[in-house]
């Protein structure tokens, strides 16, 4: 008796119940529906929806070409374009080094400490900008006051 054996890369070669495959006017309409739900989707979130609500077996370099080609990329903020520096504009220059790096004490307010983060909220075109400055002790960690402003 001759028994005769299908190799597994021949049985991992046959397709079995393989997702449609859509073509690319039939894929940029429905992202452009999700798009119309979800205006700040990028490429990687319209992959995933895609794939998990529709189904779709698509690559996320096709729906970025896709989306690139028709302007529907999500805007992001350009992070070292306007990164903010406390030293410059007409307030002056950079405060002096007190601390060397010896920030424990032994004295509630003795050494307080602050920054500033700046936070951008809004679209691409009508970005607002908003600025955080913490004031904290460094004998007890706590914050003891702050301040939240525009700028000038």
């Amino acid at each position: 008796m001759h028994y005769s054996f299908l190799a597994k890369s021949t049985y991992e070669y046959h397709p079995r119940s393989r997702r449609k495959s859509y073509n690319d006017l039939a894929l940029l309409s429905l992202i452009k529906v999700v798009k119309r739900h979800n205006p700040s989707f990028g490429y990687l979130p319209m992959t995933d929806k895609l794939k998990i609500k529709y189904g779709l077996k698509v690559n996320h370099q096709r729906v970025y070409r896709l989306m690139k080609e028709q302007g529907l990329l999500a805007c992001k903020y350009n992070l070292r374009a306007g990164k903010y520096d406390s030293s410059k504009g007409p307030q002056g220059k950079k405060a002096k080094n007190r601390f060397h790096q010896k920030f424990k004490t032994n004295r509630p307010y003795q050494k307080i400490v602050t920054d500033i983060s700046e936070f951008r909220y809004g679209n691409k075109s009508m970005s607002e900008r908003i600025y955080f400055s913490p004031f904290k002790d460094l004998y007890s960690g706590e914050i003891i006051s702050y301040t939240i402003g525009q700028p000038a």
